[in-house]
């Protein structure tokens, strides 16, 4: 009887602190890590993303044991190698995280179907990193994490036109950067006026964008990114208690860590779950 296996895997554990990527491009001799896939730009990737894990599923149930391989359609669970020749970009190969050495097919509906691919879709950046990560941070969605040397190149339908260097560095972190997790937990939550927030049933989480200045102390909150997540639901009303109540914490902290990436001071974040079960154990 075949065992139950289940093969997932999660966009974002790919890049770790040491500076590995699941995409690679090939430029001068060098091999790069690249931040983000460029197959992500076509207006038919989703389509690409879950035709290839379509083909993964397929090769693993067809040289497997096991009778339940199961890949996400949604998420990047394989690697893709680039290379630049003669001045344009060209998709070389993609391969499984599974097994390195497999090879997958590229179907779409254009004329192009068979590797390498010259990157006509490509009007964009693409973003090179160099070395270990200095702020290593990832969520479901994508990898977030700040290297220390960034290499911009861009294209213009799939043809190099220019590139750019920037240093990226640390120029303060913040005293709260020291705390361990509980610490930081405690030392939030515990601000919270909790007798001002009654009649709490669910959970609601906010996100508050702060603008710090060079010294880390608070510049200006950026409302643009700034808002609540309820039931699903975005909320951006200033006026909502709740919010009102993450922006007063926000400007309650002493100061932030300070990021320069690309010779610009990078946003800091503060995310505040509000919930019964957070307000009874932090409530004073």
């Amino acid at each position: 009887m075949n065992k139950f296996f289940a093969y997932i895997l999660i966009l974002g554990t790919i890049v770790q602190v040491c500076g590995q990527s699941s995409d690679i491009l090939i430029w001068k001799k060098d091999t790069l890590n690249l931040y983000s896939n460029p197959l992500e730009k076509r207006t038919d990737w989703q389509k690409i993303n879950q035709s290839i894990s379509k083909q993964i599923e397929e090769h693993l149930l067809a040289t497997s044991n096991d009778s339940i391989i199961e890949i996400s359609s949604f998420l990047q669970n394989y690697k893709t190698e680039w290379r630049i020749e003669k001045g344009n970009l060209y998709l070389n190969k993609i391969t499984s995280f599974e097994n390195l050495e497999l090879s997958i097919d590229l179907i779409t509906k254009s004329k192009n179907t068979e590797l390498p691919i010259f990157a006509e879709w490509l009007t964009d950046s693409l973003i090179i990193f160099k070395g270990n990560c200095i702020v290593c941070e990832s969520n479901h969605l994508k990898n977030t994490s700040i290297y220390p040397n960034e290499l911009i190149l861009e294209f213009r339908k799939g043809t190099f036109v220019n590139k750019s260097k920037y240093k990226n560095r640390v120029l303060k972190k913040s005293k709260l950067s020291d705390l361990d997790p509980n610490q930081y937990l405690e030392y939030i939550y515990s601000k919270i006026n909790w007798s001002q927030l009654d009649k709490m049933d669910k959970n609601i989480q906010a996100f508050v964008s702060i603008e710090p200045d060079k010294n880390g102390k608070l510049k200006k909150i950026d409302w643009e990114y700034t808002y609540l997540i309820s039931d699903n639901n975005i909320i951006t009303n200033k006026q909502n208690r709740f919010l009102k109540e993450a922006v007063r914490i926000a400007k309650y902290i002493p100061d932030w860590t300070v990021i320069l990436r690309h010779e610009k001071i990078m946003n800091q974040d503060l995310s505040i779950i509000f919930s019964p079960e957070i307000k009874e154990k932090y409530a004073r």
